[in-house]
C-alpha cells in the first residue's frame, strides 16, 4: 500500500522539477525518490511519469493522480495543525454577534488575521439588532457582541468601551425634506421616522422620535430600503450613508439644531469574567480597535 511519503515525493518532483532536486528538498538520495516513485506506480497501477524524456514528465493519469495526491496531503496538514491547535487550548468554534451596521472596513482585515493565526478555529458572526446581542451573550449562543451603549447595565456582561460612531440624518432625492435648506425639530413632526428596535421593542434612546409616526427596523439594509423609497427619514451612520449617497440613493438632511454630529458609543461585550480560550481572546483585544 503506498504512503504519504511517496506521495510527497510525486509533488516534490513535479513541483522542483526533476527527481534530484526533490531529493535535495526531502533531504534523500536520488535512488530513493525513484524507487519511491517507482512503488507508488506498481501500488497505483497507474504510470505516473513518462520514461521517454530526460526531464519527469507526468503522463496523463500521472497528472490526475497528482490532483488527489495534493489535497491528501492538505488534510494532512490540516489534521495536524487541528492537534496542535488542541494541544495550545485553542477553540473549536468562537462566536461573534454584532449589530450588522457594526460591519466596518476593520472588521475584515481582524477576520484576515484570525484566520492566519487560527486556521483551525472556525469564526461564526451573527447579524442581530443591538437590542437582542445581550441576551445572545449571557444564554451562551455568542461570544463576544458589538453593540452600541444601552443605557442598562448587566452585572452578567462585561462591557467594554471601544469608542464612538459616527451619525447623520438621511432622506430620499424626492421626500419634502430633502427640499429644505435648514430643518427645525417642528419640522420633522409631520414625516415618518424610521428607528431601530429590537425583538423585544427595546429602543436605543440616545436618538429622540422627533415624528408624531414611525416605523421601525432592526436591520440597517431594511432602514436603507425604507429610506430610499421615500417610506420615511433617518438617523444612520455616516460611512453607510456616504456610500448611499454617493449611489444616489439618498442625500443628506440639513438639520439646524445639530452644530455637531450625533455620535453613538460603541461596547465590546462578553460574558462576565469568561473568556474561553486564546481564540477568543486575541479578538477581543483586536475588536478593540474595530473603530480605528
Amino acid at each position: 500500500m503506498y504512503n504519504l511519503e511517496h506521495l510527497r515525493m510525486l509533488v516534490e518532483t513535479v513541483e522542483a522539477g526533476s527527481f534530484s532536486a526533490c531529493a535535495r528538498k526531502m533531504g534523500k538520495v536520488q535512488s530513493a525518490v525513484s524507487q519511491g516513485i517507482a512503488s507508488l506506480e506498481v501500488d497505483l497501477d497507474v504510470e505516473l511519469f513518462s520514461r521517454t524524456t530526460r526531464k519527469p514528465t507526468l503522463t496523463v493519469d500521472g497528472a490526475r493522480v497528482l490532483q488527489f495526491a495534493r489535497s491528501i496531503l492538505r488534510q494532512v496538514e490540516d489534521l495536524n495543525a487541528a492537534a496542535h491547535a488542541i494541544h495550545r487550548g485553542e477553540e473549536a468554534l468562537v462566536r461573534i454577534a454584532l449589530d450588522n451596521s457594526l460591519a466596518l472596513p476593520r472588521l475584515t482585515e481582524i477576520c484576515s488575521g484570525f484566520s492566519e493565526k487560527f486556521p483551525t478555529t472556525i469564526l461564526e458572526l451573527y447579524s442581530v439588532a443591538t437590542f437582542d446581542i445581550g441576551q445572545l451573550i449571557k444564554s451562551g449562543r455568542a461570544d463576544l457582541g458589538i453593540a452600541y451603549i444601552m443605557n442598562d447595565f448587566d452585572k452578567e456582561i462585561e462591557q467594554c468601551f471601544i469608542g464612538n460612531l459616527r451619525f447623520v440624518s438621511v432622506c430620499s432625492a424626492n421626500h419634502p425634506l430633502a427640499k429644505m435648506t435648514q430643518i427645525s425639530m417642528s419640522d420633522l413632526i409631520p414625516y415618518r421616522q424610521i428607528l431601530s428596535r429590537g425583538q423585544d421593542e427595546a429602543e436605543v434612546t440616545t436618538f429622540l422620535k422627533f415624528s408624531t409616526q414611525a416605523w421601525y427596523a432592526n436591520d440597517i439594509h431594511t432602514v436603507r430600503s425604507m429610506v430610499s423609497k421615500g417610506q420615511g427619514w433617518s438617523y444612520v451612520p455616516a460611512y453607510f450613508a456616504d456610500d448611499w449617497i454617493t449611489a444616489g440613493d439618498v442625500v443628506q438632511m440639513q438639520m439646524s439644531f445639530d452644530h455637531k454630529p450625533w455620535n453613538m458609543g460603541i461596547d465590546l461585550l462578553a460574558p462576565k469574567g469568561e473568556l474561553k480560550g486564546p481564540a477568543t481572546r486575541w479578538v477581543f483585544d483586536e475588536l478593540k480597535s474595530l473603530l480605528g
